[in-house]
């Protein structure tokens, strides 16, 4: 599946940032990343238009 990376699934996003939580605490810009796709995604909007924002 070649678009994988490029439209990632909720749980795989989830799974991502919570990585990368584990591994230490998240930059500012990691959290408004995460922050910003999420709420991208609650508005319904595609996650790679959340992310570019």
């Amino acid at each position: 599946m070649t678009n994988q990376r490029i439209t990632p699934t909720l749980p795989e996003t989830l799974i991502a940032a919570a990585r990368r939580w584990e591994s230490g605490r998240p930059t500012p810009a990691q959290t408004q990343q995460i922050s910003g796709w999420l709420t991208g995604v609650m508005r319904g909007a595609r996650p790679q238009d959340a992310t570019n924002s």
